[in-house]
């Protein structure tokens, strides 16, 4: 799939899984389109692993989140009244 869609390759890594310490690639620039929303991000190939994963920081990023009982992916919200776009302010103490 790497081939496929033409990654750049940026590292390895060393990689912690519940199934132990795995040896990982990182691929830089990888275009990601999922339900019209879309933006580039980095990621990371588990060389032993034969399915892929969408993480934490894509699904925010792209205002997705996970409908467990219908097994798919559910839009957040994204218009002039809600939005899942949400604003952090960082006081000085």
């Amino acid at each position: 799939m790497v081939t496929q869609l033409g990654l750049v390759q940026a590292g390895e890594a060393s990689i912690e899984t519940t199934a132990g310490l795995k040896k990982g690639r990182i691929f830089r620039d990888l275009e990601l389109s999922i339900e019209g929303r879309q933006s580039t991000f980095g990621c990371l190939e588990l060389m032993e692993e034969s399915h892929a994963l969408l993480g934490f920081v894509p699904m925010l990023a792209l205002g997705l989140e996970p409908d467990l009982k219908n097994r798919r992916l559910r839009l957040l919200p994204m218009n002039s009244e809600q939005s899942y776009i949400t604003a952090l302010s960082i006081n000085k103490w």
